[in-house]
This record gives structure tokens, sequence and C-alpha cells, in this order.
């Protein structure tokens, strides 16, 4: 239930308005969701577990990633231990996603005016090397799976030849309004690549 209040927090914020899912959610045990326009949380019932697609697992291999960005750590980030702090790895990966749509041409803010925005739907990181201040870290981008209205990006952060994290973002592309809408082309051209 906690994808679901979230997901209806980001498309609904009073959470009494009905709330389209799209294609791309299902529901564990039994048949596919398709498009419910009217679909609430309260006609679900609290039992009902939602998940959205997953893709495939973050590679450790930077040779399977599309694109690299490279951030320096800044003092700032880091904690008591000396060490950055786990809340700063989503900026890292949002700065990357915004360094990659501007590489191939698609300002985020150009983007956002005439397509749309892209909601993260979930975010998963797992951590196997600490990043200390002022190590400059590789992080890797891929586009690893889309669907009719969701995205998902894979990443690996490296320091020098060292796998220091995976991670993953998973995002809902919605209009102005907040309500899903279909990929843009580019984006299923991108993942095709």
């Amino acid at each position: 239930m906690v994808l679901i209040s979230l997901y209806c927090r980001t498309l609904c914020p009073l959470g009494n308005h009905p709330t389209p899912f799209t294609t791309d959610l299902y529901i564990v045990g039994s048949k596919r969701l398709n498009f419910i326009p009217t679909l609430t949380p309260a006609q679900l019932g609290s039992d009902t577990v939602l998940t959205v697609r997953s893709a495939p697992e973050p590679s450790l291999n930077p040779d399977d990633y599309t694109f690299a960005h490279q951030i320096r750590v800044r003092f700032s980030e880091t904690d008591a231990m000396g060490i950055v702090h786990h809340s700063r790895y989503l900026p890292y990966l949002e700065e990357t996603r915004v360094e990659y749509l501007r590489s191939i041409g698609q300002s985020y803010a150009d983007s956002r005016e005439t397509l749309g925005d892209s909601a993260v739907l979930e975010a998963t990181v797992k951590y196997r090397q600490p990043l200390k201040f002022d190590d400059v870290m590789t992080v890797h981008l891929v586009l690893a799976a889309t669907t009719g209205a969701t995205f998902t990006i894979n990443y690996l952060i490296t320091v020098g030849e060292q796998a220091a994290s995976t991670a993953s973002t998973q995002h809902a592309y919605i209009n102005a309004q907040g309500r899903p809408q279909r990929l843009p082309a580019w984006i299923k051209e991108l993942a095709a690549q």
C-alpha cells in the first residue's frame, strides 16, 4: 500500500480524487490492470498490493551504460563519520539525469514546458562502498526499460575502478494537471538503442 499512497499523493495531493493508473501497474497475484480512470485507493482495499513493472538490475560493468557524468564529493555532503550521507545519492542521480538530457539535446526545462514532467515513482540505491570527501565519482546511466507511461533508469556509481553503488529510478510521465500520459517518442527510441 506504500507505493499506491506515494503515487496518489504525487498525482492527487488531496487524496480524495480518483487516481488514474496506467497499464504499467499490476495487482500482485491477479490480472493486469488496464487504464482505469476512476480507481481510487479506497476502492482497492487495504490488502491490495500494487507494484510497478521492474527493470533489469543495474549492471556492475561501466561498459553497459550509455552516459557517464563526473561529480566531486563536497565536504557538506559528508556526515560525522566522514562519508557521504545516504540522502545525498538521490541528488547525484538527479544531476546525472539532467546532464544526460542536456547531452542528447533534450533540455529538462524545455521538456517540462512542452512535454510534461517525469515524476519519480520509486528510487532504489544499493550502497557497496562508501564515498568520501573529495572523491571524484563517475555516475553511469542507462535507460533500462520503458512502458506506456513509465521508464526506468539504472545507474552505477564508481570511484576509479571500484563500484561504490548501484541505483535505479522509475519515473511516470505526467501532464501539467498531474495525470499520467504516454511517453514521448524520443524516450522510446532511446530505449530501443
